[in-house]
């Protein structure tokens, strides 16, 4: 990439400086995005597990026996986005 700056007629100290720039930002914004999915991710497991336990409970409560969900859609989303999360944060 330094090379491709000096060719254009970049001085090589500036372009080494603007090639690090660019790596920081990437790997910061990476950084972010990660941080942003794992959020979202523990939410939306717990949800899905509030959903769930909370149908449940309705249902277990009920003279009947009533009927309740198990919510594995948030929770699977959630495991998915919390998996790229972590993948985000652990690249380099």
């Amino acid at each position: 990439m330094v090379n491709a700056l000096v060719a254009k007629g970049v001085q090589a100290d500036r372009a080494q400086t603007i090639v690090q720039s660019a790596r920081i930002r990437r790997k910061t914004a990476i950084r972010n995005r990660g941080k942003k999915r794992i959020k979202i991710g523990s939410i939306a497991i717990a949800v899905g597990a509030v959903i769930s336990v909370g149908t449940f409970l309705a249902a277990a409560s009920s003279p009947s026996g009533g009927i309740y969900f198990v919510a594995f859609g948030p929770v699977l989303l959630g495991v998915y986005y919390l998996a790229l999360g972590l993948w985000d944060m652990m690249r380099r």
